[in-house]
């Protein structure tokens, strides 16, 4: 029985990173030529390799799986803080037959807020940030002769 496994053998369920020789020197393994001349290990060495292999790709698959499970809670919980801050919306029947549910909500909000400022308001405190008791009074002249219900 030969106790060699050649590196092409072994290569068929190990792809080394960086290359045989970087892979087995990091080891400690070394490499022999077997009886036909093809550059070899010794079959212990290979059996240990292979074993080395599958509890690596074993650690992987369990490292991706805790990866997977925390992203997973991750987003579970994103998702549950997205919907406690959104709004619970309107109850049906809240509205008489015939109100179009949009319109409702609309009447409802301008209700519930009696501060709320008109358009005008709004424009000046956005535009200029005055109030509409700052704003200096306009005069309308009209260019023409005045009629006679004007003067």
């Amino acid at each position: 029985m030969n106790e060699l496994i050649p590196l092409s053998v072994l290569e068929l369920n190990l792809a080394p990173p960086g290359g045989w020789s970087v892979y087995l020197a990091g080891h400690g393994i070394a490499v022999v030529e077997d009886d036909i001349g093809r550059p070899a290990i010794a079959r212990a060495a290979a059996r240990h390799l292979l074993i080395e292999h599958r509890e690596a790709q074993a650690r992987e698959v369990e490292r991706l799986r805790r990866h997977r499970e925390e992203v997973e809670r991750q987003a579970i919980e994103q998702d549950e803080q997205f919907r406690a801050q959104l709004h619970p919306g309107i109850p049906l029947g809240t509205f008489p037959d015939g109100v179009d549910p949009i319109i409702g909500q609309i009447e409802a909000e301008k209700a519930s807020d009696p501060r709320r400022k008109s358009m005008r308001e709004e424009l000046l405190d956005a535009q200029f940030g005055r109030s509409p008791g700052d704003e200096i009074p306009y005069t309308y002249h009209p260019i023409g002769p005045a009629s006679d219900d004007e003067r």
